[in-house]
């Protein structure tokens, strides 16, 4: 209880009566999917495919050879951790059903997401310079009147120029 008042979790809906699915990234081998699925929708899929849901993976970056593969799920988890090993690379994800014919029926696509790498940077120039230098030292000035609505920009000011000035 809390001020005399009994807490309700009633009022966070389990289920929002949507039909989508949403990718996302963990790191760069698994990706994190959940669902959810309208009642009506379920309930085809229960006629027509005795309810065996999957989950189909789209590896779909560009110049890389386009592949998926399937995952069974229960629809009523909401949510799968798929593991794809493919470090750098875009992806995307369908929630459907399977036929006994084999044939998946998509009826919510992802969006795409991308994995990070599993190494550093491939950029390793980096470029410096000396800002204690005389050439490059930045010039600091004092606005003769601050306005007040334009916050401390106005007046104090920083100018680049001789830093940005190479010649």
């Amino acid at each position: 209880m809390l001020l005399g008042h009994a807490i309700s979790k009633s009022w966070i809906s389990y289920r929002y009566g949507d039909t989508k699915i949403t990718l996302m990234i963990k790191d760069p081998y698994w990706l994190y999917a959940y669902w959810d699925i309208k009642d009506e929708t379920q309930h085809h899929a229960y006629i027509m495919a005795d309810n065996r849901w999957a989950l189909r993976i789209n590896h779909i970056s560009p110049g890389a050879s386009s592949d998926s593969f399937f995952i069974e799920v229960g629809l009523a988890t909401g949510n799968w951790y798929i593991y794809v090993n493919r470090p750098d690379s875009d992806f995307s994800a369908e929630i459907g059903f399977m036929l006994p014919s084999g044939l998946f029926v998509s009826v919510a696509q992802s969006n795409v997401t991308h994995t990070p790498r599993d190494r550093a940077s491939d950029i390793y120039n980096a470029y410096y310079m000396n800002i204690f230098s005389a050439k490059y030292q930045p010039m600091i000035y004092q606005a003769s009147q601050p306005q007040s609505s334009m916050g401390s920009e106005s007046y104090f000011g920083i100018s680049s120029q001789s830093i940005f000035n190479w010649s």
